[in-house]
C-alpha cells in the first residue's frame, strides 16, 4: 500500500505546519518502515492570499475563512491531483483540509481534522469574528466535502460523534484516530511522590479559553489553605497587574522551534509535579499528551476531545467546575499514596492514547481496511 500525506500550506515534513503534527505522524509512518508519498504546499500563492483576506476581513469585523470557500478547495484538489500525477497512491490523507471537486479517477481520499467547523465557530479564535457568507457556507461546505470521502478520522468521539450527527455520516466511514504528542518520548520512568512545594505547570496561548484565570484563583485557595504550591504558567499573559502572584510565575510564549526555549519546555516538564488545564474549550489538547509523555498527574477540565487524552492519569472536573474543586482535585493527585499511581496511569495514557508509533500503526490498519471495502464495493 502507498499512501499519501497532503498539507495545504507547506510540506507535510515541515514541522511549522499545523504545529508539526504531519511531521511527527510522518517520522512515526517511517519508524514502521512505511515511507509515504509527501503532498503539498499546495498553491502557495492562493494560500497566502486566502490568509491575507481572512486577516483583512477579520479587522474588519466580518471574517472570511478560506477553509469554507469551495471555489478555494476545488483549486487546492486540482493542485493535489497535479501533485499527484504518476505516483500511483493508493490512498491520500488529507491533513487539516478537505477536498472539492474529487473525480471518480482521484485515488481515495481521507480527511484528518481535529472537529467540525460546528464545534469551532464562536469558540476557536480562527473561527470566530465571522462574515455572514462564511457563517451560511461553513457547515454546508463541509458536510458536502466530507460525504464524498473514502473516510473520516476524528481524534476524539466528541468530534466523531459530532460528525456523524450533524451531517448524517455514515458511522462505518468516520473512525475515531488520535493524534499523538508532538514530541520526542522522554522515556523517563514514573514518578514515585510529588515534590515541595508542589510544582504545578500549565500551557496555551489565550487566557480565557485555556481557563489561566481559574488556574490563579485555584492558587489562591490552595494558599490560603496552606497547601504549599507554585504555578507556572507557559503561553498566555494576564490581561493585567491584577494577577500578578508571589507564587505564579508567567513565561509567556516558548517556541520549540527554537533549541534554547524548546529546553526550557522540557525541562518545565520534569520539573512540575502535576499538569492543570482548567480550559473552556479544547478539541483534543495536545500538551496533555505532552505531559502523560513525561508522567504527569493531570487535572483538567472534561470539555471537548480532553477525556480522550487522559483516562487513568488524572481526575476531570465537570466544564464549570470552581477553583475550589480543582485545589480540591490536585491535592487528590498529590497525596504521597496515590501519586505514583496516577504517573503511572499518566505514562500508560501516553503509550496508548497520545503516541504517534500507536496512531500511525492504527492509520494503516484502517487505509488497508478503507482500500479492501473500496474493492468490494467496486466489485
Amino acid at each position: 500500500m502507498k499512501l499519501a500525506v497532503c498539507t495545504v500550506p507547506g510540506s507535510p515534513e515541515d514541522v511549522h505546519v499545523w504545529s508539526g503534527t504531519p511531521a511527527h505522524f510522518i517520522q512515526a509512518l517511517r519508524r514502521r518502515d512505511h515511507d509515504p508519498v509527501i503532498v503539498g504546499p499546495l498553491s502557495s500563492p492562493v494560500y497566502r492570499a486566502g490568509k491575507l483576506l481572512s486577516g483583512a476581513t477579520d479587522r474588519l469585523g466580518n471574517k472570511i475563512n478560506w477553509e469554507a470557500e469551495p471555489a478555494v478547495l476545488a483549486h487546492f484538489t486540482r493542485a493535489m491531483r497535479r501533485q499527484l500525477r504518476g505516483r500511483n497512491v493508493d490512498l491520500v490523507l488529507l491533513m487539516g483540509w478537505y477536498p472539492w471537486g474529487l473525480e471518480p479517477s482521484d485515488p481515495p481520499c481521507v480527511y484528518w481534522g481535529d472537529a467540525t467547523v460546528g464545534q469551532r465557530i464562536d469558540l476557536a479564535p480562527h473561527w470566530s469574528n465571522l462574515s455572514d457568507r462564511t457563517r451560511r457556507l461553513a457547515a454546508d461546505t463541509e458536510a458536502r466535502a466530507l460525504s464524498r470521502l473514502a473516510g473520516i478520522f476524528m481524534p476524539s468521539n466528541w468530534a466523531r460523534e459530532d460528525a456523524i450527527q450533524r451531517y448524517s455520516l455514515d458511522p462505518d466511514r468516520v473512525f475515531r484516530v488520535p493524534f499523538g504528542a508532538n514530541i520526542d518520548d522522554p522515556q523517563l520512568p514514573p514518578r514515585e511522590r510529588p515534590g515541595s512545594p508542589l510544582r504545578l505547570l500549565t500551557m496555551g496561548v489565550k487566557w480565557h479559553r485555556k481557563g489561566f484565570d481559574r488556574a490563579v484563583l485555584m492558587m489562591d485557595e490552595l494558599i490560603r489553605t496552606g497547601f504549599p504550591a507554585h504555578l507556572d504558567v507557559v503561553g498566555a499573559t494576564p490581561p493585567d497587574g491584577s494577577w500578578d502572584r508571589p507564587y505564579v510565575t508567567y513565561h509567556g510564549f516558548l517556541s520549540k522551534q527554537d533549541s534554547q526555549q524548546a529546553e526550557q519546555l522540557r525541562a518545565m516538564y520534569r520539573q512540575a509535579d502535576v499538569f492543570l488545564l482548567p480550559t473552556r474549550n479544547d478539541p483534543f489538547p495536545m500538551v496533555l499528551g505532552e505531559a502523560a509523555a513525561y508522567g504527569l498527574p493531570i487535572v483538567a477540565a472534561d470539555v471537548g476531545g480532553v477525556p480522550d487524552r487522559v483516562a487513568e492519569g488524572g481526575i476531570l472536573l465537570p466544564a464549570d467546575a470552581p477553583p475550589s474543586a480543582y485545589a480540591q482535585a490536585v491535592r487528590q493527585v498529590a497525596m504521597p499514596e496515590r501519586y505514583g499511581q496516577f504517573s503511572q496511569g499518566s505514562r500508560r495514557d501516553y503509550l496508548t492514547r497520545s503516541s504517534w508509533d500507536a496512531s500511525a500503526g492504527l492509520v494503516l490498519d484502517l487505509a488497508e481496511t478503507i482500500l479492501r471495502e473500496q474493492s468490494v464495493a467496486a466489485t
